[in-house]
C-alpha cells in the first residue's frame, strides 16, 4: 500500500515538472514572439518611412477600411450568411433527390419480386 502511495506522488512529481518545463518554455517562445514583433514593427515603419509610395498606399488603404460603415458590415455578414444558406439548401436538396432515388430503386425492385412471386 504504500509503495503505491509513494509510486502515485512519483508520478504526480514528474508530471508536476513536466507542467513547469512546458511553462518555461512557452514563456520563452511568447517573449521571442514579442521580440519578433517589435522587429516586424520597426521594419515596416523603417519601409514606409523609406517608400512614400508605399506609405501613400497603407495610408490610402487604412481610410478606405475606415470608410466601411458598421451597415455596410451587416450588410456584408448578411449576404455571406445567405450565400452560406444557399449552399446548405443545395446539398439538401441534393441529398433528398439522392433519398428519393433510391426509394424508386426499391419500389421497383419490390414491385418486380412481387410479381414474380405472383407467376
Amino acid at each position: 500500500m504504500d509503495e503505491e502511495i509513494l509510486d502515485f506522488q512519483q508520478r504526480i512529481e514528474r508530471h508536476e515538472n513536466d507542467l513547469n518545463h512546458k511553462r518555461d518554455a512557452y514563456q520563452v517562445l511568447g517573449s521571442r514572439l514579442e521580440d519578433l514583433e517589435v522587429k516586424v514593427r520597426k521594419a515596416a515603419l523603417t519601409y514606409l518611412a523609406d517608400n512614400p509610395e508605399a506609405k501613400k498606399m497603407s495610408m490610402d488603404k487604412l481610410e478606405m477600411a475606415a470608410s466601411i460603415t458598421n451597415e455596410q458590415k451587416a450588410d456584408y455578414y448578411e449576404l455571406m450568411g445567405l450565400r452560406i444558406r444557399e449552399k446548405i439548401a443545395e446539398k439538401m436538396i441534393d441529398s433528398i433527390h439522392g433519398s428519393m432515388s433510391a426509394v424508386q430503386s426499391l419500389m421497383s425492385y419490390w414491385r418486380s419480386t412481387q410479381f414474380s412471386n405472383m407467376k
